[in-house]
């Protein structure tokens, strides 16, 4: 004990005694009654000795530990606007409608939303017949009754608002896009709901081919429509394939495509498949013969410099063994261009002659 203090029979001074057994002397002791076993802060008050809102109600016992300063609050520690009655999530003081029965979603007021299933609206698109043709719409079908406003904007700035009573309404001449389309109801002004969608235009058709002359076949790839209208020398064949192989026959083969629309134009192509021929002897000194195959009973045989001067030119009947036998003796050495055409043959071949 420090000199000077006074002391109990015990010799103890009042700064040594700690009379609730807290651990905190009596003389920093803020809370001196504290129940025995209760864990303490330095000021020798448990949690339930504390009152940090300052409502008058232990943290223990307090509901509402934030509660402004000044403010009447119950036995729980809250004050009206802390309170929520019908358990809706917006406090007394805010709320407009202080019974809302349990588990109802409702606005910041505290009144019951209004709400709509999003199968009350069924909405279809029709696309654009042709591109840029202007003429897509927007159907809309409703489960409920109401009187409804509809609007609906696009990024192309489209922007029409129309009102109606019944179960189904439309809108025409509308252009390729992407639109926003949202509904509000005249009875319930909170309400909104929107939805987006798209009306589409018809890809641009294309169409291109390669001949596979090993096989006398055509391979064509096709874009832009669902369906096709393909006819191969005079013989049409309907398919939604992408992807065709058609078979050629010799001689000249017409191709025309097309689709469901007719704005979408056409494809068109002559493919000439000729028959063989075969040329021997090159280089030559003097007969030249050539063998042709196929059906054709007569063939144009004409020979060219190389600068394109005619220098020979005759119709020939090909016999059983299908020969034709020319006389170059005459010609001058150099380079020519034998032509052979007929209804299925068309060939050109490049001769030396010595």
């Amino acid at each position: 004990t420090v000199s000077g203090l006074t002391v109990n029979a015990n010799g103890c001074a009042e700064n040594q005694l700690d009379d609730d057994n807290d651990g905190v002397n009596n003389v920093d002791d803020l809370c001196p009654k504290t129940v025995s076993g209760l864990t303490v802060n330095a000021d020798g008050c448990a949690e339930s000795q504390l009152d940090d809102d300052n409502d008058g109600v232990d943290n223990m016992n307090d509901l509402c530990p934030n509660t402004v300063s000044g403010l009447m609050v119950n036995t729980n520690g809250c004050a009206e606007n802390q309170l929520d009655d019908d358990n809706d999530g917006v406090n007394n003081a805010d709320d407009l409608c202080p019974n809302t029965p349990e588990g109802e979603r409702v606005d910041a007021k505290g009144c019951i939303l209004f709400e709509l299933s999003n199968d009350n609206y069924l909405i279809k698109t029709t696309g654009e017949s042709c591109v840029s043709s202007n003429n897509g719409s927007i159907s809309v079908s409703v489960k409920n009754l109401y009187t409804y406003t509809v609007t609906i904007s696009s990024s192309n700035g489209y922007l029409k608002s129309n009102t109606f009573n019944s179960l189904s309404w439309s809108v025409g001449d509308l252009e390729a896009g992407n639109y926003k389309i949202c509904f509000t109801i005249q009875s319930q002004p909170t309400y909104k709901k929107c939805f987006e969608t798209q009306i589409n235009e018809p890809k641009k058709f294309s169409a291109y081919s390669s001949v596979n002359t090993n096989k006398n076949v055509i391979n064509i790839s096709l874009k832009g429509s669902a369906n096709y209208q393909v006819t191969l020398n005079q013989i049409t064949l309907e398919t939604s394939e992408n992807q065709l192989e058609l078979p050629l026959q010799k001689g000249l083969n017409r191709l025309h495509i097309k689709t469901d629309l007719e704005c979408q134009g056409s494809y068109t192509e002559e493919i000439f498949v000729s028959e063989k021929i075969l040329v021997y002897p090159n280089p030559t000194q003097n007969q030249l013969f050539i063998y042709v195959n196929g059906q054709d009973e007569q063939v144009t045989v004409s020979i060219h410099t190389i600068l394109g001067r005619e220098l020979y030119n005759q119709v020939h009947t090909l016999t059983h063994d299908r020969k034709i036998n020319i006389s170059m003796g005459h010609f001058l050495e150099g380079v020519y261009f034998l032509t052979v055409t007929a209804k299925n043959v068309k060939k050109i071949v490049k001769i030396i002659k010595k």
